[in-house]
């Protein structure tokens, strides 16, 4: 770690791989989080339409590259408490977030920001490359979660991936996120299709 302090060796292996598992946990590797890929199933997603509505005191803006860094700000914040700890988190290059997100692959009419106010209060990002999209992400702003303010806006751009004609939408998420961004996802369809723990091993 920085600064001479704690440190830990990482590995990493899938849930279909048992052997490289079983190599991880004999040599004293255990389980740090697990980063799970999901993939969406569009009927069971149309199915959750009937429970889709906007919450009040939000506003969609399009995303133009002067309001870059208050979206990527947003991101930034939303995972400030997400890893216990933060013993897992990559801290963000917040400009360059900015600067990524309005340049290809990336394509600002998908994105989908809420501000309340002056202030982002979410977004999600999706990417189509190849004829696939990656929810590149979800987040909101601890001040504004438990209002449906996430399934609204992932609503909204799944929409959009439909009317694109996209076929393939997948995702991924942090099993142990608390704020269990795993339900909500699967409420719309999304469902676990592999996982990835990610290993430590004190150094």
């Amino acid at each position: 770690a920085e600064g001479g302090g704690p440190w830990e060796f990482a590995a990493n292996a899938t849930s279909t791989d048992p052997q490289s598992t079983q190599l991880l946990l004999d040599n004293g590797y255990r389980p740090g989080y697990t980063v799970l890929e999901m993939g969406l199933d569009w009927p069971a997603f149309e199915a959750s339409l009937n429970r889709a509505q906007w919450p009040s005191g939000f506003e969609l803006r399009p995303v133009t590259a002067e309001k870059a860094p208050a979206i990527a700000r947003s991101v930034d914040e939303a995972y400030a408490g997400e890893y216990p700890g933060n013993r897992y988190r990559t801290n963000m290059n917040v400009a360059d977030y900015a600067a990524e997100i309005v340049q290809p692959p990336f394509d600002p009419s998908l994105i989908q920001v809420a501000w309340n106010g002056d202030e982002v209060a979410g977004q999600v990002i999706p990417v189509i490359e190849r004829g696939r999209a990656e929810i590149y992400e979800v987040s909101v702003r601890p001040a504004y979660r438990r209002r449906g303010l996430a399934r609204a806006l992932l609503t909204r751009a799944l929409l959009d991936l439909r009317a694109r004609g996209i076929g393939v939408v997948r995702l991924h998420t942090v099993a142990e996120f608390p704020s269990r961004a795993r339900d909500l996802y699967e409420t719309l369809g999304f469902r676990v299709l592999k996982e990835f723990p990610r290993y430590r091993k004190p150094g």
